[in-house]
């Protein structure tokens, strides 16, 4: 019995060798994609995600702002994000679009963030080259955002602040890219008006403000529409708000814990080239500082994992770990309704309670009340007499 919430679940006698599964719990598998640097994180990620690939997206590791909205794009041409530096290719990147096999190259900036050397380097490796660039990262990302409805019709679009909204990109960044969504950036003078051609004509029905009002206005989101705005108090918690909107099921493929770039904005670079993997696989990012924000633990808490992966390092190891620590499991055994309702109480997500009265029989009305994902296994021999409220 699944229950996201409360479980109210009142019996007057428990059922003959029962078990009552709230969630199972199930093995935790751990990965690393950390490279000695971010151009071998971002390399790392390219091969876990393809093994070929006719298609890369290049960007440049400290142009983020340029960078923002492209990762629905990437992932609709089934393209890895890779790295490299203003003025000349990374090696590393280039062996990687070597392996992959691609052929068509996507520059996201123009030739101040990626200059005509690294172009004419890629042109000269027989390779197509497209840039991808407007006179603003505004007008970049109107220009993503009408690449990608060539190849993928658009109903919805996620809308950050295009200056300060950097955490909020990568936060929504897989999302956006699983449901099709470009992610437009809003002018905190002119907000969203260089898109409202785009949304009329695409007949948009469904906008997300991804941070709160001091990121993007509520005239701005009143312009929207069918808004709905995700946020939390700081870019931990807002992305913790992501992961509850977008990832409703219980059981979630992989977690991707990345620096928050709360330290650093650039170290928010892993988040952004790891957005197309994590939306392959239809799992979220949780961006971290040294510790969990306390709405990404209650959250993550009743999220069951098969696969918690760490992106780079240097920063984001005690998170990681804490997550890990929230899918063990501990196996308690209860012989009394009091036996049981206190394990209930100290249980902590994803243990186990087994309930086997002492007399295989329960002749009283007992109440078992957890917003916890736990299972309680009761067995017996008994009447059946009970009924269950979600609340």
């Amino acid at each position: 019995m699944k229950a996201p919430k409360t479980i109210l679940t009142i019996l007057t006698i428990a059922l003959t060798l029962s078990s009552i599964s709230i969630i199972p719990s199930y093995a935790l598998t751990e990965e690393k994609l950390i490279g000695n640097g971010r151009y071998e994180t971002a390399v790392k990620i390219s091969q876990k995600a393809y093994s070929s690939s006719p298609n890369v997206v290049l960007v440049n590791d400290n142009s983020l702002a340029d960078a923002l909205s492209a990762t629905p794009f990437a992932k609709a041409k089934g393209a890895p994000i890779l790295l490299t530096e203003s003025d000349k290719l990374d090696d590393r990147t280039e062996k990687e679009i070597k392996r992959l096999g691609a052929k068509d190259i996507y520059l996201i900036g123009g030739t101040a963030v990626l200059n005509k050397d690294i172009e004419n380097k890629l042109k000269g490796n027989g390779l197509n080259v497209e840039r991808i660039n407007g006179k603003n990262r505004y007008e970049t990302s109107l220009i993503l955002a009408n690449k990608l409805k060539d190849i993928k019709d658009i109903k919805e679009v996620a809308v950050v602040n295009g200056e300060k909204g950097l955490s909020d990109a990568v936060s929504v960044g897989a999302p956006a890219a699983q449901n099709k969504m470009p992610i437009i950036l809003s002018n905190p003078k002119d907000g969203v008006e260089a898109f409202d051609k785009f949304i009329r004509d695409e007949k948009v029905i469904k906008a997300y403000v991804i941070g709160g009002t001091n990121s993007v206005s509520r005239a701005v989101e009143k312009s929207l529409p069918n808004a709905e705005r995700v946020s939390g108090k700081d870019r931990n918690e807002t992305n913790a708000k992501v992961i509850e909107k977008f990832y409703t099921d219980t059981n979630l493929s992989n977690l991707y814990v990345t620096k928050d770039g709360s330290k650093n904005e650039n170290q928010l670079i892993d988040s952004l080239a790891v957005g197309v993997l994590a939306a392959k696989n239809e799992s979220p990012i949780v961006l971290v500082g040294n510790k969990l924000n306390t709405k990404q633990r209650d959250i993550l808490s009743t999220k069951k994992l098969n696969t918690i992966t760490q992106v780079g390092g240097n920063g984001n190891e005690e998170a990681f770990d804490e997550i890990k620590s929230l899918q063990e499991k501990t196996v308690f055994e209860a012989k009394t309704v009091e036996e049981l309702t206190d394990m209930i109480n100290i249980a902590s997500p994803n243990d186990i309670i087994n309930f086997k009265p002492k007399e295989n029989t329960v002749n009283e009305a007992f109440r078992m009340v957890t917003n916890k994902p736990i299972t309680v296994n009761i067995k017996g021999d008994c009447f059946k007499d009970s009924y269950s409220r979600y609340a």
